[in-house]
């Protein structure tokens, strides 16, 4: 392991103790202000068809798929975001050790094109919904929206993560591809 890749690991290890600490503290934070409620008895319901209307309306997205122009796109983003971040966290392994995959996983060709069409499918979503937010910006004057007023750095940062995390995880591939790691 040569000079550049224990600068770069030691850098990367400090910038993901720095987020997962942030996210740790957000997630508490969360907690504190969730047990500031009081229990209602009548969210007591039947817990199997609770549990399986919360996978189904997850997994299938189907609240936000009631937006014809933005949910197939959402859809796309949420996934690229959450099973692509195993991409990412292989990042991590790969600083040290270029040639690092997941164990078991990594040997699978449906994994690899799975993470390729959810790259793609991250970017290409992400960059869809930018548009469309564009084209129906609260800013304009004929546009109400429950958004009017708002600031909007947030959401741009958050647009900005997504694109990043859709780049890298096709980044990671074409490494790994370019290494002859994987076809």
């Amino acid at each position: 392991m040569g000079a550049v890749q224990i600068t770069l690991g030691a850098i990367s290890v400090a910038l993901g103790v720095v987020a997962w600490s942030m996210f740790a503290a957000t997630i508490a934070r969360f907690v504190r202000i969730i047990r500031l409620g009081q229990p209602d008895g009548t969210r007591n319901g039947p817990v199997m068809a609770r549990l399986a209307t919360l996978v189904k309306e997850f997994a299938a997205h189907t609240r936000m798929n009631k937006f014809r122009n933005v949910g197939v796109w959402h859809w796309l983003v949420m996934w690229g975001f959450l099973i692509g971040s195993l991409a990412l966290f292989e990042a991590y392994g790969e600083v040290f050790v270029p040639t690092w995959g997941w164990p078991f996983l990594s040997d699978l060709a449906i994994y690899g094109l799975l993470m390729e069409i959810l790259g793609v499918g991250t970017v290409v979503g992400i960059l869809v919904l930018i548009v469309i937010r564009q084209l129906n910006h609260p800013r304009r004057a004929d546009r109400v929206s429950r958004f009017q007023g708002s600031n909007f750095k947030w959401a741009y940062f958050i647009e900005a993560v997504v694109l990043v995390e859709g780049v890298g995880i096709l980044g990671v591939r074409a490494a790994k591809s370019a290494l002859g790691v994987h076809p």
